[in-house]
């Protein structure tokens, strides 16, 4: 059976529903809300570098780079995140280069050992400076953490604290304290202004347990984005870490080659040096002695060279006799070869019979070639009478190696002399020849003869001649093939080919 509630059951529930509303509940525009514990970030900086080391000291320009307002949203950190990381330098470990070698004892350096060292110097100073800045960047993320985590353990809190109160306004509202039974709906009067306002009290109660726990995913959410761009940048710093101390690892051993390649060269280059300076003496002291010799073995030089008897001749007596290295003998027949009239002795420097060859001839007068790179004047003449056997001599020929005369041979040795003292020269040749008392080029030979004059410093010259630059010894085979066809020729009762005139060969 209901009971219809009279006027003082009203007013006595109504009592009981204030007084447990004002036990439990309290106003936000009456109670002063709670101020969320805020750390000092600078103060929190300068507590944790005071009482523990640092790894890196912090120094006035770290500590002004230290932002005044720290910012709450995860977004600002992913920014900063991104703009930190590229600013680490990468660098990548120096390679050894094949490097030219100037000389063939010791390599040259890349470029000079003072600047590369200070290269070297500079790239470690500027790693340590990244390593510094990484450090810093690392602490002030441990402490934004350590924030976020006190911020979430005080949200947390006071969300239980929420709870708990909404769970004792709940028990409150439904009567599970007081009786099991479903307690009597209280009245709402609109016109009472205490009802009025409790149930805005109710409602913005609702509303800010709403906001916290907004509040309370959001910190939720900001906490592990921070954990996680926290594990990024410890995987990040420990990668960079070892990036950087494998490069000024492998930065401090080029240092040290560089160093130890510098004084081996700067040695070298001393050993270089003095070893110039003796060559150079030993060169001149070489120059000197062997054109000594070559002046008591005397500056005019007679070599008798005998010429073999030819076939049309076997069986007549033969003329000259070898007696010595040094002495011929002449003898004079009669026509019929019968009586001897005359012997006539020849002393001369040195003698080459019938048995000598080209190679013997040369090697007498190899010598002379030194000589002459030595910044002699030297001049080989072969002289006598036609059939003798100069051209032969000269020249020889030029399609067989055992057969060729001094001046094929003289040009051979001209070039490997040169090659073997890496000296730089410049060769030319000029082919002259003296017919019917007319002097002809015979490298450009032309109808109107050269004329010879004498100049007070250079002496009997011919000027307007032709010079022919040449660089290794086909070249001047060339020219002499050349200088061969235009000589003036005849045949006599010795030689087919038998030359008519004088000729001069200048290099």
């Amino acid at each position: 059976m209901y009971r219809i509630p009279s006027t003082d059951d009203k007013k006595r529930d109504r009592s009981l529903s204030m007084s447990l509303s004002s036990s439990s509940y309290v106003s936000p525009q009456r109670r002063q809300p709670k101020k969320k514990p805020m750390l000092d970030r600078r103060s929190t900086l300068l507590d944790l570098s005071t009482s523990q080391s640092p790894r890196f000291p912090f120094d006035a320009a770290a500590a002004a780079a230290v932002d005044n307002d720290y910012p709450e949203t995860p977004e600002y950190f992913r920014q900063q995140r991104n703009k930190r990381i590229p600013t680490v330098p990468r660098v990548s470990p120096l390679h050894a280069k094949a490097m030219p070698s100037s000389s063939s004892s010791a390599p040259s350096p890349l470029f000079k050992a003072a600047d590369q060292q200070s290269f070297l110097q500079s790239r470690v100073h500027s790693l340590t400076q990244a390593l510094i800045k990484s450090n810093q960047h690392h602490k002030r993320t441990q402490e934004h953490l350590t924030w976020a985590l006190e911020e979430h353990a005080m949200v947390q809190l006071e969300k239980q604290q929420l709870q708990a109160q909404l769970s004792r306004v709940m028990a409150l509202q439904h009567g599970k304290e007081l009786d099991r039974a479903p307690p009597p709906m209280p009245s709402f009067d609109e016109n009472d202004d205490s009802d009025v306002d409790m149930m805005q009290d109710i409602q913005g109660d609702d509303r800010a347990t709403e906001q916290s726990v907004g509040m309370i995913q959001s910190t939720a959410a900001l906490a592990q984005h921070l954990r996680q761009d926290n594990d990024a940048l410890k995987a990040a710093f420990s990668s960079h870490v070892m990036e950087m101390q494998r490069a000024m690892t492998q930065m401090t051993i080029s240092l040290h080659q560089a160093q130890a390649r510098n004084t081996l060269l700067a040695h070298s280059d001393a050993d270089v040096a003095a070893l110039r300076a003796t060559c150079a003496s030993l060169h001149a002291d070489r120059k000197r002695l062997h054109n000594t010799i070559q002046e008591l073995r005397g500056n005019i030089r007679v070599y008798c060279r005998v010429r073999p008897v030819l076939k049309l001749q076997h069986g007549a007596c033969a003329a000259i006799r070898v007696e010595s290295d040094t002495r011929v003998v002449v003898t004079q027949h009669s026509p019929n070869g019968s009586t001897v009239s005359q012997d006539t002795v020849f002393d001369v420097d040195k003698v080459f019979d019938q048995h000598h060859s080209q190679h013997d001839v040369f090697t007498e007068v190899q010598p002379l070639i030194t000589s002459a790179l030595d910044g002699y004047n030297v001049c080989v003449l072969a002289y006598g009478q036609t059939g003798s056997g100069k051209t032969h001599t000269m020249l020889g020929s030029l399609e067989s190696d055992v057969d060729r005369g001094l001046s094929p041979r003289v040009f051979g040795q001209v070039f490997a002399q040169c090659h073997d003292n890496q000296s730089d020269i410049e060769m030319h040749l000029s082919v002259l020849e003296v017919y019917n008392e007319k002097v002809m080029d015979l490298v450009h030979p032309s109808p109107v003869p050269l004329d010879v004059r004498v100049d007070k410093k250079l002496g009997v010259t011919v000027p307007h001649r032709t010079w022919v630059a040449v660089s290794s010894v086909d070249e001047c085979m060339l020219v002499m093939e050349k200088a061969l066809r235009h000589r003036a020729v005849a045949s006599n009762d010795l030689n087919a080919t038998s030359s008519r005139s004088h000729w001069y060969f200048y290099y």
